[in-house]
């Protein structure tokens, strides 16, 4: 808990710059509504829209509604599709969006032909993304590191897998390389695999079979959610630790399938993107990074009330 509870004044700091973001663009939507239409979000998916995207979603649909905005969530065919989003957002770019807000699959690849694809402004989800006028993320190398740390208060010994479903630059990633200077740091025998998030829950039994690993660590809501299937359809014995959020992963956690989950409010990251959405859209100028603070918690953390406000938003 002492993670979580020396996040309690950055989740308070968060909360109040919502606070002042919904103050503000509240009087200024007023003015808005009386003289236009409400404004024309897009947002861009990276995966098929899936339960993991709950929270995110009762977030900016709050948003939208607080601020006069309409949605349009658009996602890929497939997860991680970097070809099928740079589509979405030239067609949509066309089709009318004020602004968009994209959770990139391959942000490496997308930032440099951001311009080319749309004009409208941008608010980055989750990856940093090139040409972006507003970021909205979590401190992946922290959390990362953290993660880490939480498996080596448990390791007893035995080799650690790391899952990487995700293209270089993107969050995942970038917490996946945090996470593997910890451990070899401290000396951990480390195996790595690479492979598309929908191979996961059948190839995991295998893997930790051949590498004889004894601990899984993921670093995507979506990754987890598969390998959590995995271990439970196999029975597999290794400790897992993952990303998450939700009634999802609090069941996991209480159920032992989850050792420890790195969490945030992605109902406020959601409402964040959709208000600096409005406003870049009004000012389209560049505003500071927005950093959503995490806490890595285990099962006799669930029911502690910050864990609650994280887990289970109250949406109004």
């Amino acid at each position: 808990m002492k993670k979580t509870r020396n996040n309690l004044i950055e989740l308070a700091i968060l909360t109040a710059l919502i606070a002042s973001v919904v103050v503000t663009l509240t009087f200024q939507s007023g003015r808005v509504q009386r003289v236009s239409r409400p404004t024309q979000l897009s947002v861009i998916l990276r995966e098929p829209d899936s339960p993991l995207w709950f929270n995110t979603r009762q977030g900016m649909e709050q948003a939208a509604a607080d601020l006069v905005a309409d949605l349009r969530f658009l996602p890929p065919s497939s997860y991680n599709d970097g070809w099928a989003q740079a589509d979405l957002i030239r067609r949509d770019s066309d089709g009318g969006a004020d602004a968009f807000i994209i959770t990139a699959a391959a942000p490496l690849a997308l930032g440099p032909q951001l311009t080319d694809l749309t004009q409208k402004p941008v608010v980055a989800l989750e990856s940093p993304l090139e040409g972006a006028l507003a970021q909205i993320t979590v401190d992946d190398e922290a959390l990362g590191s953290a993660l880490a740390q939480a498996l080596l208060e448990d390791w007893t010994g035995g080799t650690v897998l790391l899952i990487d479903v995700s293209q270089r630059g993107t969050a995942a990633a970038r917490r996946l390389e945090s996470a593997r200077q910890v451990l070899e740091t401290a000396g951990i025998p480390l195996e790595y695999r690479a492979m598309p998030v929908s191979q996961l829950t059948e190839k995991l039994p295998r893997l930790t079979s051949q590498t004889a690993a004894h601990y899984v660590l993921t670093f995507d809501g979506a990754a987890t959610a598969q390998a959590a299937q995995a271990k439970e359809d196999s029975a597999l014995t290794c400790a897992l630790y993952g990303v998450g959020s939700g009634s999802t992963t609090a069941a996991l956690l209480e159920q032992g399938t989850l050792s420890a989950a790195a969490v945030w409010s992605d109902y406020a990251a959601g409402y964040l993107a959709v208000s600096q959405a409005v406003s870049i859209y009004h000012s389209p100028i560049d505003v500071p990074q927005q950093t959503v603070p995490f806490s890595v918690i285990r099962e006799e953390d669930i029911y502690e009330p910050e864990v609650e406000a994280l887990l289970f938003p109250v949406i109004s």
